[in-house]
């Protein structure tokens, strides 16, 4: 039985087949939203950072669930974790994470992007009625002018 702990050797082969692969720092950031809580049910069969190349993979490539390389694990354990961490909300703390850090790195704070944020309501423009669809103008005889 292989341990499926959290580490660098996590990973059978540490180099990167494909672009979309995580690396080490990459996966030791998603690590803790993917890992299984202790003691909670079945043990994994699968290698989670392999589970993640292969969603990223075909996230990357577009291709079908079942079109995946045969050097990701099996294409319903990937989908299942895909759609368990889609229900769960992992993928949009992740996402939030992600952000969180691009801002941090580039120096951007909460109160610089608010402003950006805020849409200013004025008069729609001419032409424009509250439904959203674009007023044509009819002259008296019915014609569109």
């Amino acid at each position: 039985m292989t341990s499926h702990h959290y580490t660098k050797s996590a990973a059978p082969d540490p180099s990167k087949r494909y672009a979309s692969d995580l690396d080490d720092p990459e996966f030791e950031t998603l690590a803790p939203y993917v890992a299984q809580p202790r003691g909670s049910g079945k043990k994994r069969t699968v290698t989670i950072r392999e589970v993640l190349n292969a969603i990223f993979y075909r996230v990357k490539t577009g291709w079908q669930w079942r079109m995946l390389p045969k050097e990701f694990p099996d294409w319903n354990h990937v989908w299942y974790y895909y759609r368990k961490w889609r229900n769960e909300g992992t993928w949009e703390r992740i996402n939030a994470l992600i952000h969180r850090d691009v801002r941090a790195k580039a120096g951007v704070t909460l109160n610089q992007v608010l402003p950006s944020l805020i849409v200013k309501v004025s008069k729609p423009p001419k032409g424009v009625v509250k439904k959203g669809l674009i007023r044509t103008n009819r002259s008296k005889d019915g014609s569109v002018t």
